[in-house]
């Protein structure tokens, strides 16, 4: 399965067929442009990005390179999209120090005389991933996310859903979460593949391109190992958000079993939508197939704990509090009629409803937590906004990376994973 990012004219390229220092430095050239202009946009005004496209080639491709060593276009390919927005003051330094890298391979230099790769900038290690609802739209998310985004001097990537015709002739965006919502799901879509290897796993092989280079030497590869960035000379840090359609898919993202979750999610803050399975919690299910053990043993594994913040409204009229699943009477069932008690088939294939009471206290299990609150209008492990969650960890990252173990005096906490 190979993702290629659209960068040129229309044309496609694989971050990872480059293996000489020629091609890796037209690809460099080819970033630099590209970076610049659809993710460092003037003033940081988000409504002028442009965005990231890609496409999945479901069949080994055996194109020639061009004449400037870039591929012409696939066939038999899936185009999808995502925004990237990188602060201006972030744009600055990371355009500077691949620029620099790019002189002295234009010098010829011999890597003794090169300057060592610059340090990349932590901001530009932490990253929320905004997932829109369902009818949603990416802008929506980076307008929701822009302050923070400056203040925090933080990148935000964006992705898009896929579509859904709705009876009244407009298209409504989802993704395909397993429970909610529309086409995506009815069409099993691959988002989740999308949303790691086609949108954060290009946006951090891009990264290193441009800060560090690529190793040509005899140990390096052509393929990458998506989920192990052990390797990398800059490691991203992710915090996935999205509310309801896009909460679905981001707890589905956090209850990816430990040898499939990817190393760079450290957090994820779903609202209004969480994964009904409980097999998913408990490690004996996933999609709909047994988990089993490192030792082949069938006993399945528990998902790795994971800093999250949930939070659902008490009176959610869509995304019912006390869960939505099948509900057809007996009669509608046997003339094969299925029907949920929630809106857009949400949790139709469910038997059972799963409460988000019962669905928080699987995460209590999972990250050990002490306890879980309950109050007025919701249920929610913390007090905080999200966006506020969101500050905290990224916060946390910080400290993470400057190696402090002070504590961060906030008036509003996280509760004790």
């Amino acid at each position: 399965m190979v993702w290629k990012l659209q960068i040129k004219d229309n044309q496609l390229v694989s971050l990872t067929d480059y293996k000489t220092q020629a091609e890796d430095t037209i690809l460099r050239n080819y970033l630099l442009d590209f970076v610049r202009k659809s993710s460092c946009p003037p003033n940081n005004d988000f409504q002028k990005l442009v965005p990231w496209r890609v496409r999945f080639t479901t069949s080994q491709d055996k194109l020639d390179h061009d004449h400037d060593g870039v591929h012409n276009n696939d066939v038999d390919t899936n185009s999808r999209q995502f925004y990237v927005h990188i602060p201006l003051n972030l744009c600055s330094s990371l355009l500077l120090d691949s620029q620099t890298k790019q002189k002295q391979q234009q010098q010829r230099l011999s890597p003794e005389e090169q300057l060592p790769p610059m340090e990349a900038p932590s901001s530009l290690q932490r990253v929320i991933l905004a997932i829109h609802g369902y009818g949603g739209r990416p802008l929506q998310e980076l307008q929701k996310w822009h302050e923070t985004v400056i203040l925090d001097e933080t990148v935000i990537i964006a992705p898009q859903g896929s579509p859904t015709q709705t009876p009244n002739g407009n298209q409504k965006l989802g993704w395909n979460a397993k429970e909610c919502c529309g086409d995506p799901v009815l069409n099993d879509l691959e988002d989740v593949e999308f949303v790691v290897q086609g949108v954060v796993e290009m946006f951090s092989e891009a990264l290193n391109i441009l800060i560090s280079g690529r190793n040509h030497g005899e140990n390096s590869t052509s393929g990458r190992d998506n989920n192990n960035v052990s390797e990398r000379n800059v490691n991203i840090q992710v915090i996935a958000a999205g509310f309801s359609n896009g909460g679905f898919f981001t707890s589905l993202l956090g209850l990816l079993p430990s040898q499939s979750r990817p190393e760079w999610l450290v957090g994820i803050v779903p609202t209004g939508g969480y994964q009904y399975d409980i097999g998913l919690y408990n490690g004996k299910n996933y999609y709909e197939q047994e988990i089993r053990d490192v030792d082949g043993g069938s006993g399945g594994r528990v998902p790795d704990p994971l800093p999250i913040l949930m939070h659902h409204g008490g009176r959610d009229s869509v995304v019912k509090p006390e869960g939505c699943c099948n509900v057809a009477s007996d009669p509608d069932k046997n003339s094969g009629i299925e029907k949920s008690n929630c809106a857009f088939d949400i949790g139709i294939h469910q038997p059972t409803c799963t409460s988000v009471q019962s669905a928080f206290e699987q995460w209590v299990e999972i990250n050990d937590c002490e306890s879980v609150f309950s109050g007025v209008g919701g249920i929610a492990l913390s007090t905080s906004s999200g966006v506020d969650i969101v500050d905290m960890m990224i916060e946390e990252m910080v400290i993470h990376h400057n190696g402090s173990n002070d504590r961060v005096d906030r008036q509003n906490t996280l509760v004790n994973p």
